[in-house]
């Protein structure tokens, strides 16, 4: 809804205005039907006003437009009547703005470049999907499936994500390979706690689960912003009973309205947790094969030269030639000893699966090498 400018400037002008009331009061007069429920979701422990500001601008941004007028406009008109000390004129444009319900951070979720110049120049079908899983409330369990490769990779692209936004938070949960008998539910639980700085508590036994469910859930709601957890590697056959069941728990769990807000639950080719809820609960992505096509190759070119020509370098001509480059360049059996050790058949999927994964590396380092060098 606003730029980073404007939220920094939002958030220092509305906490002086803040400090000059009584911030439970303020908020009442500012929000009136909505401002009840806004309190009771507030921590109980706020203690500055500058607290309060980031609180509230959090809590309106995350509303959006699912109210009419949005709580951000009502924010924005209040405050600017009130008089700024500064940062009118870039305040009013972003009211403009909200009121034509125009976000103008909606690109970033079409980018084909994350961190450190690394690709993401497929999954097509997954941006609008993860567009509206984080920016609505209505769905907070994301399930990724498909015969495609680079299903891990979507956490490239959601790190990226919440680096453009205050209010989001992304917490990637992996199992190492061949290291699901060993991971415990109570490592499962330190993955997902300590980025928020919270101590998972001595075993309780039979119910540690359960337990550490409600913690979770709790912890969460209490946090500043949307938290995002990504677990990738749970669908393996010889994980632990307790932490299947703290996974099944959790995505029950981030469903219900009262956490929908705070949340966000991905699961990477693991579809158990999700197999018992209403289909319209969950949010789905099916990666295709083949995952890459050479017009995704241009696309993600197109918009390595948008970067190039921002950055003052000079654009790089003949994208259609370099694609077809980089695609006739793709490792096949008869020229690759690593594709040719995969005994592919036609209808193996695993096997078809790991050839992908050697295509879509070779993809990758090819836009890294044009990335950086040209």
């Amino acid at each position: 809804m606003l730029t980073f400018d404007e939220r920094k400037v939002l958030r220092d002008q509305f906490g002086l205005v803040l400090s000059q009331n009584d911030p439970k009061n303020l908020i009442k007069t500012y929000f009136v039907n909505e401002a009840p429920t806004m309190l009771r979701d507030f921590p109980a422990d706020l203690k500055t006003y500058d607290d309060y500001s980031v609180r509230v601008i959090e809590y309106c941004l995350i509303s959006r437009w699912s109210l009419t007028p949005s709580l951000m406009e009502l924010l924005l008109t209040q405050l600017l009547a009130s008089g700024l000390s500064s940062g009118t004129v870039l305040l009013t444009a972003a009211l403009t703005r909200v009121r034509s319900r125009q976000d103008p951070n909606d690109r970033v979720f079409d980018t084909r470049w994350v961190l450190n110049e690394q690709p993401f120049l497929n999954r097509n079908d997954l941006r609008p999907v993860l567009k509206t899983f984080i920016q609505s409330s209505d769905r907070s369990l994301l399930q990724i499936n498909g015969p495609g490769a680079g299903l891990s990779y979507t956490a490239e692209l959601l790190d990226y994500l919440a680096g453009q936004f205050d209010e989001l938070h992304f917490v990637p949960v992996k199992i190492p390979e061949s290291g699901a008998p060993s991971y415990s539910v109570e490592a499962f639980a330190a993955d997902l706690l300590d980025p928020m700085g919270i101590d998972v508590p001595p075993s309780s036994g039979s119910s540690d689960a359960a337990n550490l469910c409600r913690l979770i859930l709790r912890s969460t709601k209490q946090q500043q912003g949307v938290w995002i957890f990504l677990m990738d590697g749970f669908g393996e056959a010889d994980l632990q009973p307790s932490v299947k069941e703290l996974a099944r728990l959790l995505a029950v769990r981030c469903t219900a309205p009262e956490y929908r807000r705070k949340m966000r639950v991905v699961f990477i080719n693991y579809g158990e947790p999700c197999a018992d809820l209403p289909r319209a609960a969950v949010a789905r992505e099916s990666v295709p094969l083949p995952s890459v096509t050479r017009q995704d190759v241009i696309e993600c070119l197109i918009q390595l030269n948008e970067l190039r020509t921002q950055q003052g370098r000079p654009a790089i001509d003949g994208l259609g030639t370099i694609a077809d480059k980089i695609m006739a360049g793709i490792p096949e059996e008869s020229g690759s000893e690593e594709v040719a050790a995969i005994a592919f058949e036609e209808n193996d999927p695993e096997k078809k699966r790991k050839k992908e994964k050697v295509r879509l590396r070779h993809l990758y380092d090819q836009l890294w090498t044009v990335a950086t060098r040209l």
